[in-house]
């Protein structure tokens, strides 16, 4: 994607459900994953391996 470590949270107040983008090649952000293990609802991880483009589409796998 870039040549930077990405991580972006977002936290639905309503629902409390998290998601994360993480495009952490490094793994400088591993810690958020096992901080938010014993959260629920169980928050959902997206990495840019998970995103693709097609047909000038970005589509996200579940």
């Amino acid at each position: 994607m870039c040549d930077e470590d990405v991580c972006v949270g977002i936290r639905f107040w309503e629902t409390g459900q998290v998601h994360l983008l993480s495009t952490d090649a490094s793994g400088f952000w591993t810690f958020l994953t096992s901080q938010l293990g014993s959260y629920y609802p169980t928050p959902r991880l997206i990495t840019d391996r998970d995103l693709e483009t097609k047909e000038g589409t970005t589509v996200t796998t579940a």
